[in-house]
């Protein structure tokens, strides 16, 4: 009948099986776990998968079960339990002790009461829970029922507890089963392959499971005929695996007997004389449901009664009375009550012929998890062989580490690097994130345990479980509970022995060490850790374990009791305030202590891994589905939004994963900071894309994303800004000034203050044209990378189109005038304040604003998320009379290039109003590059150039370094533009390495003449462009990092090609030409690759018509309208392309831009 093969682990009874049946139990594991799955997400029609009605889980007290109903919410809502069942969570009333069948009968009148006569037809599953199990301390204040079991119920990530695990292993058992209750416990797991088994019989039938003599000492034991039950196996064994599996009728049912009760009552049937059935669980049909409601309402449940041994002793076909006053299933006097509610359930069973079958379920196993011992055993060593993992659900800071822990069970837990775990260890729920390494003895058990970083090792055998509990009236404190893995908590020793230390009281341990030492190393006497009316003294109300303030601390303080390390009495613990295991049941928070310890696990996990995706720089695009756990969130937040109840419970979960990744995330450099900023944004962004348009939470995560894409500019704009804002004011007016601080970029100013009133400067600027590189100059690339560009200066109709005149006037105003008077605004010197509103791009006089408010006020452009500093109009006032004394500057710009050109016309005209200010303060500038070009003048240039770089992102059009050269210096230039390593103060500062390109008259005859420039009649806005590319980059997308490196790479190309014109005989010119004409074409095609609306159908027309008169051409700046330039081909006239683009782009016109060069 057996299967002889046995698998021991040290201590705890074997479980017999062979390989066989290992695959067996495996795969139909596996099998019942698919068919639970599609009952779930209803894949196919209710009716065709028969399931249970209605779910009963039993809790001891009232706590206890609004924590169970709060769990099994939670599991709804995140599709681990069927949603078309009714859970109904039942405690024991308060009064004595009523035992799992006590629960039983309250269960079978809850059912009577809440449906009525429908309760004739519901299929009923009753769980009992179990009570504070002392045995398994770690599930002592939870209870077992929603004990995490490492067996992942879907790839998306979703982990069950142990009342999935019962759904799971019973989910063929509605299907041939009649109404009534099916009754199981918390604490076991059973392993079988056979299936279709019938549930309609009469009365009880039971599962019955081969096992050993010593299981039975502890569990009940069924005496069934050998003879029938060889008759039965053949019967079986002819049939096919589609048949149902009968039932077989039982003599007897025999709980917890002795090895001589085994063999005297014929209940031992192995070939190896030592093997027998045990028992599960059992169905108990309506008709007996009904009976034992009669008699709870005819008796008073005043004692502990079993719903095993009471239930079932008073069935079988010779059934007797001799356990009546048996007390070895009692653990202690007979109780006369009990005895009573025997003879009645007795006599009420027998009286109504209540039959007892059993299902004996050849091969299965039986596996027991009640004691520590059995729970560690069984899932470091015996589960993981059926499909159970020995990891799950944890985070390695270290990949590689995973696969080298062998028979452990770790799940669900922050591991950091150099953390080693001894055999046979749980490890659940923990963080250990080490400074140095960590070992983790063997035969350990640690549970929501946080470790201080400094902890290294925790010794073999150790238990350490921290709690979340009450420690006052308003606030929550943490307690470690620290033992062996051997102690016994059941064990008592009385009052006297313990303080006379006698013989007795040695058997009170603590991880292997008699309790009056741990005391001792405490500066602990009795009467500090038990009450003085206390005459039987146990660990379980032992007032030992420590309340901290963290986690962290707690844990710390336990571990010293394990290992009493440090000097003795180095704390004061009579001073600590301590609890008691019985203490911490009674105050405990299961709900918080479920958030803190197990939802903010999965919190901490996701965010874990969205940590190495942006530290390996992935592609944000894909992050959602690169972490199952988040795509899992993501699609239960989409499939549930006519559910009000659903989706809000998912908003919920997201921005608590959101503020954790915002906060944690964010908590680096300004330059990382805001990346990480872009990449949340577009992480959400991706996220309600998933979502139906008419989702409730479109909105809500829209408005998410925007406000984390503020934050991000403005962390680029503030890591630029930094190094201006050394030693500057923010409240003057409070006596902050020592004198006049100019600050970084005024630092070199040679002039005395106040500038007197009548002084002026006057700045002439070029414009630009950017041949190849453009936007690797652009932040972010150029902060993360090394940026390359080309371009050159040029005029246009014979002059330098951009204009700034800068004047110190008597009235006390800030006036600017733009565009030759069109617009001019006036702002009063004790009003200045007004000119901080200048992140509107699309009015002129925000860029004149955006200067005026870096020159002279930087340290007031910063902090702008949403709204600005609550700046002091009396501190800007008091900082421009520093400069100004009385009176008030007029700065009047002119720009004589259509807006929109491309020609980088905005950030030039910056550069020359911050020129025009620090030459009006007595600072030189440079506008050319020569081998004579000082150290000092090369610094100068850097603070210019990154100074419009700031004001760019305080405009957030976010414009790259480009424009400024090339408008800032003569001539062709090859510039670099890297990151300093030595800056102010922690932010970003490019330094930039400008190579000039100097051309001969003849040759510069020969580029003007053959240079091309047409205006293509649409203006654009850069910034729209600008964001998409900006956006991508910072989330990694593929496609852009891999074009914008190839742009960047075709700089050095370009300088070549210069280079060689520059020194080439004439005869190589054309060559020279064509070969620049075919480098912009490629430009052209990788800035379109980079951003399809780089060009249009209109552009792309023109482009046509002129690749007939030039070598090559391509948009100058963001693209989609502005300036072409071209290389024209020899012998082409200007008129001749003006005639051919005239008919078909009436608004394009021939530009006359030369080359300057000084």
């Amino acid at each position: 009948i057996f299967s002889p093969h046995r698998s021991k682990t040290m201590g705890v009874d074997p479980l017999i099986y062979n390989e066989e049946d290992r695959i067996k139990f495996t795969d139909s594991l596996r099998k019942k776990r698919e068919k639970y799955v599609k009952i779930i997400e209803n894949i196919e029609d209710e009716t065709e998968i028969p399931f249970w009605d209605v779910i009963i889980v039993t809790a001891i007290d009232e706590i206890q079960r609004g924590f169970y109903e709060e769990q099994i919410q939670q599991k709804i809502l995140r599709m681990e339990l069927p949603e078309r069942v009714k859970y109904h969570v039942i405690n024991d009333p308060i009064g004595p002790k009523i035992g799992c069948g006590g629960s039983t009968l309250e269960a079978i009148q809850f059912v009577e009461e809440m449906y009525g006569p429908k309760a004739d037809s519901l299929k009923v599953l009753l769980v009992h829970a179990g009570g504070y199990s002392k045995r398994l301390i770690n599930h002592s204040v939870s209870g077992k029922i929603f004990c995490p079991i490492p067996f992942q119920l879907t790839d998306s990530g979703g982990h069950i507890s142990m009342l999935e695990l019962k759904l799971i292993m019973f989910v063929d058992f509605p299907k041939k089963m009649n109404a009534g209750f099916y009754v199981t416990c918390a604490d076991d797991i059973v392993l079988f392959s056979t299936e279709n088994l019938d549930f309609t019989k009469k009365g009880v039938t039971a599962l019955a499971h081969p096992s050993s003599i010593s299981i039975g000492l502890g569990h009940g034991v069924f005496v069934i005929d050998e003879g029938e039950l060889l008759k039965w196996k053949n019967e079986v064994g002819e049939k096919s695996e589609e048949k149902v599996t009968k039932p077989l009728l039982c003599s007897r049912f025999l709980h917890k007997p002795t090895e001589e009760t085994m063999r005297k009552e014929g209940a031992i049937v192995g070939r190896d004389d030592c093997e027998i059935f045990v028992d599960s669980s059992f169905f108990m049909d309506r008709n007996l449901c009904t009976l034992l409601l009669q008699f709870k309402k005819e008796n008073v449940i005043d004692c502990e009664v079993d719903a095993y041994g009471d239930f079932l002793q008073p069935l079988g076909t010779k059934a007797s009375r001799d356990y009546f006053e048996n007390n070895r299933t009692t653990g202690n006097l007979p109780n006369s009550s009990l005895i009573e509610k025997r003879r009645l359930l007795f006599d009420l069973f027998q009286s109504n012929g209540i039959s007892l079958h059993v299902i004996p379920l050849i091969p299965s196993l039986f596996v027991h998890i009640g004691t520590t011992e059995e729970y560690l055993d069984h899932m470091t060593f015996n589960l993981p062989k059926f499909g159970f993992e020995s990891s799950l659900g944890n985070y390695f800071q270290d990949k590689e580490r995973e696969k080298y822990y062998q028979n452990v069970c770790i799940q669900r837990n922050i591991i950091g690097r150099n953390v080693e775990i001894g055999e046979k260890s749980v490890v659940e729920f923990c963080s250990l994130s080490p400074k140095v390494k960590l070992l983790i003895g063997k035969n350990c058990v640690l549970s929501q345990v946080h470790l201080p970083e400094e902890v290294e090792a925790v010794p073999d055998r150790s238990f350490m479980h921290t709690l979340l509990i009450h420690a006052g009236e308003t606030s929550e404190g943490f307690a470690t509970i620290v033992l062996g893995t051997e102690d016994d908590m059941k064990i008592s020793v009385k009052r006297k022995d313990l303080i006379d230390r006698n013989e007795r009281s040695k058997s009170l341990k603590i991880h292997g060490s008699p309790i009056y030492e741990i005391l001792d190393y405490l500066g602990l006497n009795v009467g500090d850790v038990w009450g003085e009316k206390e005459g039987d003294l146990s660990l379980w109300n032992a007032r030992l374990f420590p309340i901290a303030k963290t986690a962290e601390e707690s844990a710390g303080l336990g571990l010293k009791i394990l290992t009493r390390s440090g000097k003795n009495g180095e704390k004061n613990w009579k001073k600590i305030d301590r609890i008691s295991l019985a203490t911490a049941v009674k105050g405990r928070n299961l709900v918080g202590q479920t958030q803190y310890f197990r939802v903010r696990h999965q919190e901490k996990k996701i965010f874990h891994r969205i940590q190495d995706e942006f530290e390996a720089e992935k592609d944000v695009s894909n992050w959602i589905s690169d972490i199952p756990q988040l795509n899992h969130i993501v699609k239960l937040m989409g499939k549930n939004q006519n559910e009000e109840e659903k989706w809000i419970h998912w908003k919920h979960q997201m921005d608590d994963l959101l503020d954790y990744c915002e906060l944690h995330l964010g908590n680096q450099t300004q330059l990382k900071k805001s990346r990480a900023f872009f990449s949340l944004s577009t992480l959400i962004s991706n996220l309600f894309v998933t979502l139906p348009l008419d989702h409730p939470l479109r909105e809500h995560f829209t408005e998410r994303s925007n406000a984390l894409g503020k934050k991000a500019w403005n962390s680029l704009r503030d890591c630029l800004l930094s190094p201006y804002l050394v030693d500057l004011p923010l409240h003057p007016e409070l006596g902050e000034t020592n004198g006049h601080r100019l600050g970084f970029f005024l630092a070199k100013a040679t002039k005395k203050f106040p500038i007197q009133i009548g002084d002026k400067s006057e700045i002439l600027l070029p414009a630009r044209i950017v041949i190849s590189g453009g936007w690797s100059d652009t932040p972010p690339f150029c902060l993360d990378k090394v940026g390359h560009c080309v371009n050159f200066a040029v005029s246009i109709d014979g002059k330098l189109p951009i204009s700034v005149e800068l004047e110190v006037i008597k009235d006390p105003q800030v006036v600017l005038t733009s565009e030759d008077g069109k617009d001019s605004k006036s702002f009063h010197r004790n009003r200045l304040s007004q000119l901080f509103n200048y992140d509107s791009p699309g009015e002129s006089l925000s860029l004149l604003k955006a200067c005026v408010c870096f020159t002279l006020f930087p340290q007031f452009c910063t902090g702008q998320v949403d709204g600005k500093l609550n700046i002091s109009d009396r501190s800007l006032e008091m900082i421009f009379a520093n400069f100004f004394g009385e009176g008030g500057i007029r700065l009047k710009t002119h720009v004589d290039i259509p807006k929109g050109s491309g020609l980088g016309t905005s950030s030039i005209l910056m550069l020359g109003i911050l020129r025009a200010f620090r030459s009006l303060f007595g600072i030189n500038y440079i506008s050319n590059i020569t081998e004579t070009t000082s150290e000092e003048e090369r610094k100068e240039l850097d603070k210019e150039m990154n100074a419009v770089l700031v004001v760019e992102q305080m405009l957030t059009t976010g414009g790259g370094w480009q424009d400024q050269i090339g408008g800032g210096l003569d001539g062709i230039k090859f510039t670099s533009g890297e990151i300093s390593t030595s800056t102010p103060s922690e932010s970003s500062f490019v330094n930039y390495d400008v190579q000039n390109v100097k051309l001969s008259e003849d040759r510069l005859q020969f580029f003007n003449d053959r240079l091309l420039v047409v205006y293509t009649g649409k203006t654009r806005m850069a910034k729209p462009i600008l964001w998409n590319i900006v956006d991508n980059w910072f989330i990694r997308k593929h496609e852009t990092v891999d074009c914008l490196h190839r742009i960047k790479g075709k700089a050095s190309e370009n300088l070549k090609i210069f280079r060689n014109f520059a020194s080439h005989p004439q005869e190589q010119w054309e060559q020279d030409w064509n070969d620049l004409g075919v480098l912009t074409n490629t430009v052209k095609d990788l800035n379109i690759e980079l951003e399809r609306s780089f060009s249009n159908d209109y552009l792309n027309d023109l482009f046509r018509i002129l690749s007939q008169f030039v070598y090559g051409s391509h948009l100058i700046g963001a693209g989609s309208g502005g300036f072409i330039v071209g290389w024209l081909k020899p012998n082409v006239g200007r008129d001749q392309v003006r005639d051919a683009i005239s008919q078909s782009h009436p608004d394009a016109e021939i530009s006359n831009m030369k080359l300057w060069q000084r």
